[in-house]
């Protein structure tokens, strides 16, 4: 699982696609969420699987991922 947070830049972007295509299940906030968008947005822009969530439920779903 990659989970790309707040923050600027597309270093994450870069990494999320690549998992994505080997099969990873990729998470970014949505805008409302987000401190700083840059990298979120970049990642709902460039990754084609990418899941959108507001934090409350990327913390919910991380849970539930390391049970």
């Amino acid at each position: 699982m990659s989970v790309l947070l707040t923050g600027i830049g597309e270093d994450g972007v870069i990494g999320c696609k690549k998992l994505g295509v080997e099969g990873s299940r990729c998470l970014t906030e949505t805008k409302e969420s987000a401190i700083i968008d840059g990298m979120p947005s970049r990642a709902r822009e460039f990754v084609p699987n990418i899941e959108i969530y507001p934090i409350e439920n990327i913390v919910k779903i991380i849970s539930e991922f390391c049970e």
